[in-house]
């Protein structure tokens, strides 16, 4: 279910709710680029474990307010006071690629509420000897930081392309990956469709530059400020972020562990749902 809220500083955090609405509620931040909706394919895998997703919008995706040039300290900071907002007092956070930095930040942000953190095939912090993701992803966090016009007029044909003919879209992304995660990537209406792609340009491209850039910046907070646990689940056949970030981000925090998923690719969520839900909910 779609939702807004409006904090008192006048910040509208854009957000959807999945699974069982009186559920242990869990903070589920989407990858890049991508909106909330991405996790609509968990709602009956979240009703069955009691759990309730909120799943933020980040600043300038979809109906969330814009923040220019903010960290993944600030936006984490958001999606904490969303949580203040609905009168939650702790929550679990779960990040899925582009996600995990967010997830990890709430824990930075708001230790005292955070109560656990997964991250799924999750990046890791910027630095020299980072293993490179995804090579279209990491053009585009060039593009972010050196050409943004460049970055945006990419994206908005890839978004239009998306939505007038996702089948075509669909194709040509699916084409890219392992048939693991095609078949994932297939296998759900709500991304078949393209929607979760589409909906995150519904107020232009600015908000998912801004998430690229933000990602590749410095993200306000180090790993080794993070106390609350992280489970760190990461697929073996994921061809989109390297076995060595989630080492490194297992390594990293606190009290990290990692498990690896035989077989699986980055669009492990789906498959894992409930092995990635009970880790998150406890």
């Amino acid at each position: 279910m779609r939702d807004t809220l409006d904090l008192p500083d006048g910040t509208t955090i854009d957000y959807d709710t999945y699974g069982d609405p009186d559920g242990r509620p869990v903070l589920a931040w989407h990858g890049t680029p991508s909106a909330s909706s991405i996790w609509q394919p968990l709602d009956d895998a979240a009703r069955a474990a009691g759990v309730r997703l909120v799943a933020p919008n980040r600043p300038g995706i979809r109906g969330s307010s814009r923040l220019h040039h903010h960290d993944v300290a600030a936006a984490s900071a958001l999606g904490m006071a969303l949580v203040e907002e609905l009168g939650l007092d702790e929550v679990a956070v779960l990040g899925w690629s582009g996600g995990g930095p967010f997830a990890l930040g709430c824990g930075a942000v708001a230790a005292d509420r955070v109560t656990r953190i997964v991250v799924v095939a999750g990046v890791e912090p910027p630095g020299p000897d980072s293993d490179p993701i995804d090579r279209d992803d990491a053009k585009l966090e060039g593009r972010a930081h050196h050409a943004p016009l460049l970055a945006r007029a990419a994206l908005a044909v890839e978004a239009a392309a998306s939505k007038h003919a996702p089948e075509q879209a669909l194709a040509a992304i699916t084409k890219e990956l392992p048939p693991v995660d095609a078949a994932e990537l297939a296998a759900y209406p709500g991304w078949s469709g393209m929607g979760f792609f589409t909906e995150a340009f519904e107020h232009g491209t600015r908000g998912v530059v801004d998430d690229y850039w933000c990602l590749s910046s410095p993200w306000g907070f180090e790993l080794a400020d993070v106390t609350a646990p992280v489970q760190v689940f990461w697929g073996d056949a994921d061809t989109e972020v390297p076995r060595s970030h989630a080492e490194h981000i297992a390594d990293g925090v606190v009290d990290g562990s990692l498990e690896v998923l035989p077989g699986l690719g980055h669009f492990c969520v789906v498959a894992e749902a409930p092995r990635i839900l009970a880790a998150t909910a406890g």
